[in-house]
């Protein structure tokens, strides 16, 4: 296969670690020296020949276009009359069931359009507009299409209550505007300005303003433990989203027991009113989450010490989580990711960048406001010792490779002024 050019080159044979296998199919190759066939590569790899595409490449990448966008469609399944690429479990602390992801459908919905055009082959067109298909997917059918108290979302990853994770509900609605734009599918369009309106009125609740931040999702997992009796069920109530008993699953992201006194819970920011736990004991005891800090080197927070939050009896299990205990849980966008040698937040630009993307794609107001708020925030990382010696990916145009946090500020400053 062709290589890559430029920046993608790089990060191709470094971070992502991209090798083919024998169908040309895009493929990871892991610790164990296995080759995983990440469901997502083969868009990383059409978008990447079709930038570098030039009249004296043509000969070349088309044919590798046509192999990668090809094998990705043989790889995909027919599901409520959309194409889906299926996430198998057991892939990452949130991948404990077998999903579609609507960040990955849309990616796949713009770019097998683009392949389907370069090459003149229908197929990949059709494939294109079923993939967008699968975003219209009800949860409740085994889709990625949230309808609910909030309005109208689609997940990265479908789970209950929703995650919410922005970057991937925001590049998945541009994306599908990419698709609509090039295709005509109005479908797309109503899709897309109708979710953006949603994340809209909840981007309040992403923002983090004590570490000057964004937020990953709206939801988060603590564990809480009884003091004085056993604990013989636990139940999390979500406003506007559902009650949420205990389950086998035994990530972090799922409802479950860890002792007999003792479950992980997971809690959601999306709804103004309290979450609450419904705990079923024998005899009185005292109810303690375990909440920490925000570390930017961690994805969920550190240094956790036991808080008394109420007490239940027999009679009366419930307790309320205040919002202000549910933000302490749900973390900010962390330093996690390795580029270059720099811990890098590569998530609380990709909102910035998104949302003025969204804004200019489709008019809703209220976004360019939350990116100004967000690019000010980031500006003053160069002044906070919880962010020395860290980067972030760029929101200037031009610009590629991680932006220590020292020299962020006068950069932001001529963006907003």
């Amino acid at each position: 296969m062709p290589p890559f050019e430029g920046r993608f080159g790089q990060m191709a044979a470094g971070f992502y670690r991209l090798e083919w296998n024998e169908d040309g199919y895009p493929c990871r190759r892991q610790d164990d020296g296995t080759l995983y066939e990440h469901p997502i590569y083969p868009v990383y790899a059409i978008k990447h020949y079709l930038r570098q595409m030039r009249p004296a490449d043509a000969e070349l990448l088309l044919p590798a276009v046509d192999i990668v966008a090809n094998a990705a469609v043989d790889r995909m399944e027919e599901f409520e009359g959309a194409l889906v690429r299926w996430y198998e479990p057991g892939g990452g602390a949130r991948l404990f069931e077998r999903h579609y992801s609507a960040l990955t459908q849309g990616y796949y919905a713009e770019h097998l359009w683009m392949a389907g055009e370069a090459l003149g082959q229908p197929r990949l067109k059709d494939a294109a507009r079923r993939c967008f298909l699968a975003l219209t997917v009800p949860r409740e059918r085994g889709g990625v299409l949230y309808k609910d108290v909030h309005g109208v979302s689609i997940a990265e990853v479908p789970q209950m209550p929703n995650s919410y994770i922005l970057n991937g509900w925001q590049s998945a609605l541009f994306a599908a505007w990419q698709y609509h734009e090039r295709s005509g599918d109005q479908a797309a369009s109503e899709l897309v300005q109708a979710s953006v309106r949603t994340m809209a009125e909840m981007l309040p609740a992403f923002d983090a303003p004590e570490v000057a931040n964004s937020r990953y999702g709206l939801t988060g997992f603590a564990y809480l433990r009884t003091v004085g009796a056993d604990l013989g069920d636990a139940k999390v109530t979500v406003p506007g989203e559902g009650e949420f008993g205990l389950t086998e699953h035994r990530s972090r992201w799922a409802n479950h027991r860890t002792g007999p006194r003792q479950a992980n819970l997971v809690f959601s920011l999306a709804s103004a009113e309290d979450n609450t736990v419904h705990l079923d004991v024998d005899r009185p005891a005292a109810v303690e989450l375990q909440l920490g800090r925000y570390d930017p080197l961690s994805a969920a927070p550190v240094d956790g010490v036991w808080e008394q939050i109420g007490e239940v009896t027999p009679e009366d299990g419930v307790v309320a989580i205040p919002r202000r205990v549910v933000e302490r849980i749900v973390h900010p966008t962390n330093f996690v990711k390795v580029i270059d040698g720099l811990h890098t937040n590569v998530y609380h630009p990709v909102h910035i960048r998104r949302l003025r993307h969204l804004a200019a794609a489709t008019g809703v107001e209220g976004l360019e406001k939350w990116a100004d708020h967000w690019t000010e925030a980031m500006g003053r990382w160069s002044g906070m010792p919880l962010y020395r010696g860290l980067a972030a990916t760029p929101i200037e145009p031009g610009r590629e490779s991680p932006v220590p946090v020292e020299e962020l500020s006068g950069g932001l400053e001529k963006r907003l002024g």
